[in-house]
């Protein structure tokens, strides 16, 4: 089976069920002969006309690839749940279109590495919160993750938004972007 620029993400799933979920996700696309690309770009079409309140045009094109992300998704969330107990929780499936390999492919302790780089720097960034959600994937209480992820968030932009501020001291905004990653790693 060829690989395809996707990643699936599927909380608290083994690496043996994220590869099941990959699997079934790209046999989806070569089946219905459609790049993930094409596929995610109707998606965010159909988000629109939904958003819209179904006012203006929808191309059937651009709604059938829609429906193809869509059916990718459920069977990669139905792939990597196969084995899972009656009592687990249903999966929280993400797929996404791989446009940072090194950021949405970095294992956990990559991530954390990454993320003390990118606090040691103090610069405004675009991979905080992907490396984040990389870090706590494995928790299975998702509002402790999401709040763990948001606090980072946080400590990440009011860091990058000191450099505006001379006279404000950037290391404790630098100290609490690390007590954020520390936080992350502890969970």
């Amino acid at each position: 089976m060829e690989s395809l620029p996707i990643k699936v993400s599927v909380a608290t799933a083994t690496k043996d069920e994220l590869d099941r979920a990959l699997a079934a996700a790209t046999a989806v696309f070569v089946k219905g002969g459609i790049d993930p690309e094409t596929a995610a770009t109707g998606l965010f079409e159909l988000e629109g006309f939904d958003m819209r309140g179904f006012k203006g045009k929808l191309s059937p094109d651009a709604c059938d690839a829609a429906f193809v992300w869509m059916e990718a998704e459920s069977a990669a969330g139905e792939a990597a749940s196969a084995n899972w107990s009656e009592d687990r929780l249903p999966p929280d499936v993400n797929l996404a279109l791989l446009i940072d390999p090194e950021s949405q492919l970095a294992d956990r302790p990559k991530a954390l590495e990454m993320l003390r780089e990118i606090a040691a720097k103090g610069k405004r960034n675009d991979r905080d919160g992907t490396l984040a959600w990389i870090v706590v994937d494995h928790l299975k209480d998702r509002w402790k993750a999401k709040e763990l992820v948001d606090n980072l968030t946080v400590a990440f932009s009011t860091l990058a938004g000191a450099s505006y501020y001379p006279d404000e001291p950037v290391e404790p905004k630098r100290q609490a972007a690390l007590d954020a990653v520390d936080a992350l790693e502890a969970a």
